[in-house]
């Protein structure tokens, strides 16, 4: 579960907390007996109750999409290293370094983990939690180890500096290139039940630059998390879909698996009409097709692909990724999902993480959006708005409603948004 991201120094950003945080005080009467998810985490504690939603308004240009760059980076990171990913801030040089810093809470534990790099080297990388004796778990910074609160009988802190050593830095010049939590993360998972914890959740935050998912890709998603066949993912998606008014009335998937040998290749490069793929050694084309009864009531067989509308099919692949982070209690961030989706169905989806019966596990959703129509529903409460500006004296900011004066839940969100109160909008004098 995201606490909160902090980004310094990466393209448009110069300081930037991206806060997942209750921030209304005491919760509302009788949140127990209601169907709809008020928060989640830890509800008894203060700084242990999270939103389940969080939407980013901002006017084009502003840095929203940065945000989740600035997550997709050091997602990126976390699987490789930091070669290629620093992205400074070109029109503010106030810092010489990028920082990413993450709170997560997992099993009723906060964990702060610290990332700082610059184009050769990471400088500074932390491991922390919060309320525990050994509050900091490992540090590393200027290349000195601190490995004291990890190290066993079976790992000596020489040995976990060999592996610092050997597989963290570069062969010429000695840098460290790749996260010491990644190493031990991956390689050594039976070293420290924490550090993999940590590691594996951070590997489970999602950010999307697109919304625009195949749905084969949402099904093998779901498939896998599920760990069930992929037909048996396709009937779960394609019953929401149902569930969401799109007029289908059923759907069918033929799916085939061609070994990936020379002949094959310009076979399937021509092929039309369906989705292709590529897993292990095989092609794997999926040819989806959606029915609707005509006006005798006999069901119209039509190609998924082509013949559905573009905000149908972006849906379809949608509800795949928004099922799985569902089922895994992640977080997903999402730049742009109102893209080519009707607002009604925009609402839908997102009411998914603030509806009990689909929500059980503690999800996330993050996204920007232009829509404004949310705003004017009771979908969204204070603490789930946030709208960003920017100038090049601060870069890109961040700043949730709940944090202006005088602006209650009652508030008509949308009328104050347009109206330029909270700014983060446009001003055109065309």
């Amino acid at each position: 579960m995201l606490s909160y991201f902090r980004v310094q120094n990466f393209k448009s950003i110069l300081d930037l907390e991206l806060s997942l945080s209750f921030d209304e005080g005491k919760l509302p009467n009788r949140y127990k007996d209601s169907d709809k998810i008020v928060a989640i985490g830890n509800l008894k504690q203060k700084k242990t109750k999270f939103v389940p939603v969080l939407s980013i308004y901002g006017a084009n240009a502003s840095g929203k999409t940065n945000i989740i760059k600035a997550l997709e980076c050091f997602i990126d990171i976390m699987s490789s290293d930091i070669i290629g990913s620093y992205s400074p801030n070109k029109l503010n040089n106030k810092y010489n370094s990028t920082k990413f810093e993450i709170e997560l809470f997992e099993k009723n534990r906060l964990f702060t983990y610290i990332l700082e790099y610059d184009n050769n080297t990471i400088i500074h990388e932390k491991l922390t939690e919060k309320n525990s004796e050994k509050n900091i778990l490992f540090e590393i910074k200027d290349k000195k180890c601190m490995f004291e609160n990890i190290f066993t009988k079976e790992y000596s802190k020489d040995q976990l500096e060999k592996i610092y050593n050997v597989e963290c830095q570069d062969n010429k010049e000695k840098n460290q290139i790749k996260p010491f939590l990644q190493r031990i993360g991956r390689n050594y998972q039976n070293l420290n039940d924490t550090l993999y914890l940590v590691f594996s959740s951070i590997l489970k935050l999602r950010p999307l630059l697109a919304n625009q998912i195949p749905l084969p890709i949402g099904i093998e998603v779901l498939s896998n998390a599920l760990k069930v066949e992929v037909n048996e993912a396709f009937k779960i998606v394609t019953d929401l879909l149902r569930k969401l008014d799109l007029n289908i009335d059923k759907m069918k998937l033929n799916r085939y698996e061609i070994p990936t040998k020379e002949e094959n290749t310009s076979f399937v490069k021509n092929l039309k009409n369906c989705y292709k793929g590529q897993k292990n050694d095989k092609y794997i084309i999926d040819d989806v097709l959606s029915y609707h009864k005509d006006i005798n009531g006999k069901n119209i067989e039509f190609n998924f692909l082509t013949e559905e509308s573009q905000g149908t099919r972006i849906s379809s692949g949608l509800i795949g990724i928004l099922l799985t982070t569902l089922e895994e209690g992640s977080t997903i961030l999402i730049d742009e999902l109102d893209c080519s989706l009707h607002p009604l169905l925009l609402i839908k989806l997102i009411s998914l993480f603030k509806d009990k019966e689909y929500n059980k596990k503690g999800a996330q959703l993050i996204f920007t959006t232009h829509n404004t129509d949310i705003l004017d529903n009771d979908l969204m409460r204070i603490s789930e708005i946030a709208i960003v500006n920017k100038n090049l004296e601060k870069g890109s900011t961040i700043r949730k409603i709940s944090n202006f004066e005088g602006i209650r839940n009652v508030t008509n969100f949308r009328k104050q948004y347009l109206s330029g109160i909270f700014a983060g909008i446009p001003f055109p004098y065309i």
